[in-house]
């Protein structure tokens, strides 16, 4: 889960959104 949110970290920029989901 670590290795997923530094991957979604520069996308939380462009899809906030859709990076709160992976996280859940």
């Amino acid at each position: 889960m670590e290795a997923t949110t530094t991957a979604a970290a520069p996308t939380v920029d462009k899809d906030p959104k859709r990076v709160k989901r992976s996280i859940k």
